[in-house]
């Protein structure tokens, strides 16, 4: 996975598969039909993954601190619910959906990645990647004395799932049986 300024996203690689199978069948098939419902798959397990504050997949995420509150009012002049920050705006839910200007769903017949590009549109900041990977970075908040707000804490939502291998692995085979038939 890869982590490039404001850019979070899940790349697969499949050029060892594609050798074996142009080894195989003496051409190279196209993988990118597949590589597209894979990520299709990818990233609706991010969208269900923010819903559900990191359940989805057992456990969950750290909570917001009670102060996240207080920043989102004064940032964006109205109150919000730290349970809810991630979806309130939808704006990196729907990152995370295919065509959204801010969504990464680049393919090729060999490899494709995944993920989101979407960053704070009053400050440039990379809320995706933040939320995946976490900050140290300490916020001083509201004018005068004010305090400080201690970093984020990772919120995974975009992740390789290995137990979802087996049903990446039967979309790849179907595509590759069906297209040297």
């Amino acid at each position: 996975m890869g982590w490039v300024l404001a850019v979070i996203a899940l790349t697969v690689d499949t050029a060892p598969a594609t050798l074996v199978i142009e080894g195989m069948e003496g051409r190279l098939v196209d993988l990118s039909p597949a590589l597209k419902k894979i990520g299709e798959s990818v990233l609706e397990d991010a969208r269900n993954q923010i819903v559900s504050q990191g359940a989805l997949f057992g456990g969950g995420w750290a909570e917001m601190s009670p102060l996240t509150s207080v920043v989102a009012t004064k940032l964006y002049k109205r109150g919000r619910d730290p349970r809810t920050l991630l979806q309130d705006t939808r704006g990196l839910l729907n990152s995370l959906t295919p065509g959204d200007t801010n969504n990464i769903s680049e393919v090729t017949p060999a490899s494709a990645s995944f993920g989101s590009a979407y960053v704070s549109a009053r400050t440039g900041w990379g809320i995706a990647a933040v939320q995946q990977q976490g900050s140290s970075r300490t916020f001083h908040v509201l004018e005068g004395d004010g305090y400080s707000e201690p970093g984020i804490p990772p919120r995974p939502f975009l992740t390789w799932r290995e137990e979802q291998a087996p049903v990446y692995e039967g979309i790849l085979a179907e595509h590759v049986l069906g297209a040297t038939a």
